[in-house]
């Protein structure tokens, strides 16, 4: 049996939601107020931000960030980061650093799967530049 199985048991027997038990809230808007960003990707801290990749499915990648958990603002997106494919893209700190890894493509025509151009890294020391 799955925790979430137990969960919805015991929500059957006490006659509550899991909602009830499991005080989680919502720290943003759905899709950061654009529904077109539907995944998001390597939630990450850095210099008291926490950093957050997602997939816009209308642009491609972005970067949001949050200084209370609450606020969010975008940093990045697709254009500043040309050829990247997104499902590769990672956040990740080093020596006071921001990196963010991904594979460069090239979008081929047509629908065309991209080909693979190589591993980048990307770097900034103050979350933004």
């Amino acid at each position: 049996m799955t925790w979430l199985t137990s969960l919805f048991m015991v929500c059957l027997l006490v006659g509550t939601t899991s909602a009830e038990l499991l005080p989680w809230t919502q720290s943003n808007q759905d899709g950061f107020g654009d529904p077109a960003n539907v995944e998001s990707f390597t939630p990450t801290e850095f210099n008291g931000y926490l950093y957050v990749v997602t997939f816009n499915k209308n642009i491609g990648m972005q970067i949001w960030r949050t200084f209370d958990g609450v606020t969010w603002s975008r940093v990045a997106e697709t254009v500043d980061f040309q050829n990247i494919y997104y499902y590769t893209m990672r956040l990740f700190t080093f020596n006071n650093a921001l990196y963010l890894f991904g594979d460069s493509q090239d979008k081929l025509p047509n629908g065309a799967l991209p080909v693979n151009q190589g591993t980048v890294v990307f770097k900034t020391t103050d979350g933004l530049n």
